[in-house]
């Protein structure tokens, strides 16, 4: 007897398979995020609206003089505040435009240039209108650039910092010296040099060597820890980039820089020698000022 085949198991039975699942879209990706801008930065844009508003009164001012009188004295000081304020204006606005990953209030270069670009603008304004004198104004402008190379120096000083000891002791030693010899060379700007003492000079000049030494161990630390650890040639973090714009900001204001510490370098060594030479004539001019 036959066992009878049935068609249900000669049938192929369909594989079970199942259908891959699409992925669900995570809400947080759909979402857009939304950067909130700094309170720095929103200072910053009011600052850009006060320095136009300033530029727009300023140049009303000049318009309303020239139709309503003649090119006087008070008329030319007009234009040339108007024209004070357009140039630090367009300065302003391209040191900020260019500062595309907001470095303003954060690094101490981009800082200080816009700062010592909004004084200039104040202090020359005042001298325009008689506040006070043109000198002063001119000291002050040389103790822009004073700050602004300081703040080359530090900035520069602080791009050698490694996760190595010796040199992160020797940039901090670095930039306390910086700041100590740029706060040193204040009173050379504005004080006679016949009114300092031997001792200011030559404080300055042992600052001036301290500072010297230390960035220059700086900088052989720096290389030292790279040639010896692996892991310092490749950084951590990929360093932050600075803009083109920026970058080119920093080389027109680097060599105006330049030129004015080298001037004031080979001034200051000027004086310092002279009154080595002629101390009979300091000494007398020092005791004829005590009547």
């Amino acid at each position: 007897m036959s066992a009878k085949i049935s068609t249900q198991d000669t049938e192929p039975k369909p594989s079970l398979t199942v259908a891959p699942k699409k992925p669900l879209k995570s809400a947080i990706a759909e979402t857009p995020i939304v950067e909130e801008p700094s309170k720095f930065g929103q200072l910053r844009s009011f600052f850009l609206y006060v320095l136009i508003g300033g530029l727009v009164v300023s140049a009303l001012i000049s318009i309303i003089a020239i139709l309503i009188g003649e090119f006087n004295e008070v008329i030319q000081k007009a234009l040339l505040t108007t024209f004070i304020f357009m140039t630090h204006s367009l300065l302003v606005l391209a040191v900020v435009s260019s500062d595309k990953y907001n470095q303003i209030g954060k690094s101490i270069l981009p800082t200080v240039v816009l700062g010592a670009i909004v004084a200039n603008m104040i202090t020359t304004t005042f001298s325009t209108w008689g506040i006070w004198s043109g000198e002063t104004s001119w000291k002050a402008f040389n103790l822009y650039i004073l700050l602004i190379g300081g703040a080359f120096l530090i900035e520069a000083a602080q791009r050698l910092i490694l996760k190595h000891k010796a040199t992160t002791y020797a940039v901090n030693t670095t930039m306390v010296a910086i700041g100590l010899l740029t706060l040193a060379l204040i009173p050379w700007i504005f004080v006679h040099p016949v009114d300092l003492g031997d001792f200011y000079f030559r404080l300055v000049s042992a600052l001036t060597v301290f500072a010297g030494t230390a960035l220059s161990l700086s900088i052989i630390f720096n290389r030292i820890a790279i040639s010896t650890r692996a892991e310092l040639r490749t950084p951590a973090q990929k360093p932050q980039q600075t803009p083109g714009g920026l970058v080119a900001v920093y080389i027109v204001v680097g060599t105006l820089t330049a030129f004015f510490w080298f001037y004031g370098f080979i001034a200051f060594v000027g004086q310092a020698t002279q009154r080595s030479y002629d101390r009979p004539y300091y000494d007398r001019y020092q005791q004829d000022r005590r009547y």
